[in-house]
């Protein structure tokens, strides 16, 4: 989560756009907690939007920073790029 905060709070001051979190229902306050740790705007839709309105807010990013979840699947059929990480230790335990 440590990690994750960071890269954001880099590429806000980087790139000073919207951010999206997107996720499940369970996810809402474990990005809330992401969400609050670094500046600028964001929107957390996670349990938000439905598929088809998570594909359509994927079609329209410039980029998704994701692990090897449902959002990286759906912007592989947008085409929106994507930087996935993957890693032998479970990210369920952040």
């Amino acid at each position: 989560m440590e990690n994750f905060a960071e890269l954001g709070q880099r590429l806000q001051e980087t790139l000073q756009t919207l951010f999206i979190l997107f996720g499940g229902p369970g996810d809402r306050e474990r990005l809330q907690d992401l969400a609050d740790r670094f500046p600028g705007d964001k929107l957390i839709a996670a349990g938000q939007a439905t598929v088809l309105e998570t594909a359509a807010l994927l079609a329209r990013c410039h980029v998704l920073l994701t692990l090897d979840i449902g959002p990286m699947h759906l912007a592989a059929l947008v085409g929106t790029p994507m930087v996935a990480l993957f890693s032998a230790r479970q990210f369920s335990k952040m």
